[in-house]
């Protein structure tokens, strides 16, 4: 019968070298999970082309006003005052026309807003009478006229229209009137050389004061 012989190693002074890392505990896994996470995101966002800049020319006098709402242009032609001046508006980004209109009233426009489902043009009338501020309202969909009154407009919170004139030597007026139509809602006259503030709130212009001649405010 032979001897059997069991090695039972070598025994080492201080802590074994050769022992197994320890398993990893599961507070590291949600952390490398995330930069796994980022990782990919950053590689996706590499992959990804940044997006093509898109410009459209579009033919206009030096001076023409113009404004975007939504992605439709609008512009103005300003100068001249003996021959009707075109709105005209245009699709954005690939510079397609919608349409184009002549304004009513012979003059000088230099500004276009919008209130809602009416598009206006503020211009200076000529005429026979002498000259004034006007206002013009169009469908901004069709460019469709609707009306026009004397006056500079404001957006009144309730989409309403507030226009006044008066402010040169001629006698004026001050009055509220709806958008769609121009329905006077209420008017009231004001002397010549008129001083109006205005507040602008956050829709629209919620209080006035009006200057009158001797003092009254």
């Amino acid at each position: 019968m032979s001897d059997a012989v069991i090695d039972l190693g070598e025994l080492r002074d201080g802590s074994d070298p050769d022992r197994l890392p320890r398993p990893p505990s599961s507070r590291g896994r949600p952390a490398r999970t995330a930069l796994v996470a980022l990782l990919v995101l950053v590689g996706l966002a590499a992959s990804t082309p940044y997006p093509r800049r898109v410009g459209v020319t579009l033919p206009a006098t030096a001076g023409a006003d113009a404004v975007v709402f939504d992605d439709v242009v609008f512009l103005v032609e300003p100068t001249g005052e003996t021959r009707q001046r075109t709105l005209t508006a245009t699709r954005l980004p690939d510079g397609e026309p919608v349409w184009r209109t002549s304004l009513p009233a012979e003059g000088r426009y230099w500004g276009v807003a919008r209130s809602g489902e009416t598009l206006l043009a503020i211009g200076y009338e000529t005429g026979q009478d002498g000259a004034g501020t006007l206002t013009i309202a169009l469908d901004p969909r069709t460019g469709a006229y609707r009306w026009q009154q004397p006056g500079r407009p404001a957006v009144l919170p309730d989409g309403a229209i507030l226009l006044w004139s008066g402010e040169n030597e001629t006698a004026g007026a001050l009055r509220a009137v709806d958008a769609c139509c121009g329905t006077v809602r209420w008017q009231e006259p004001v002397a010549a050389g008129l001083d109006l503030t205005l507040r602008d709130g956050a829709r629209g212009v919620d209080r006035l004061v009006v200057l009158r001649g001797g003092g009254q405010v």
